[in-house]
């Protein structure tokens, strides 16, 4: 780790990492482990993806923004608003699981700790602070590391406070670029 003071910087956008694959775990030993374990699939399909959007119901834009425009797709299941918590696995089973709305959504996922669902999907959380990993005399530890705890290959998120607006924006190109392949 690089240490509470350089975490929260993105080294991520660096022009000279542009081009090299990039990791933000809590230790090397826990990216060579997750590096033998798991391998993430050669091309995820749209069809298996699962999103859940605006679970809270109180992001209208975001709402209005992905509805229409992920049923458009044809891009996987669209989880429902209601019950408040999906009741299964399911979104960690897929090939993908999108998650738009605040924070990370895992309190929406079967009512057990992230860590402790199998997984095989990439998860992209698309809420502020989602991909924060915070650091501990033990090594990080946050919404991220217990992703990839729970087997997810890959996980994207934000590593602070972002407006719902630029959220919207960049998970909507991030999803047109992926689409489009």
């Amino acid at each position: 780790s690089l240490g509470p003071e350089l975490d929260i910087l993105p080294w991520e956008s660096c022009k000279i990492y542009r081009n090299q694959p990039i990791s933000r775990v809590p230790s090397v030993n826990f990216a060579l482990t997750l590096q033998t374990l798991r391998k993430l699939p050669v091309k995820l399909k749209k069809e298996e993806t699962f999103y859940i959007l605006n679970p809270t119901q109180n992001l209208p834009s975001t709402q209005a923004c992905f509805e229409t425009w992920l049923a458009e797709q044809e891009a996987g299941e669209v989880w429902p608003l209601n019950p408040p918590l999906c009741p299964s696995t399911r979104p960690l089973k897929s090939d993908m699981f999108l998650y738009l709305g605040h924070g990370s959504g895992k309190e929406f996922l079967a009512g057990k700790p992230i860590q402790e669902l199998e997984s095989r999907a990439v998860a992209l959380l698309m809420g502020c602070s989602s991909g924060k990993i915070k650091q501990t005399p033990v090594g990080g530890t946050g919404t991220p590391v217990e992703y990839l705890l729970s087997g997810c290959p890959a996980v994207l998120g934000y590593l602070w406070n972002i407006t719902d607006r630029d959220c919207d924006r960049f998970s909507k190109k991030l999803l047109e670029l992926w689409l489009a392949e």
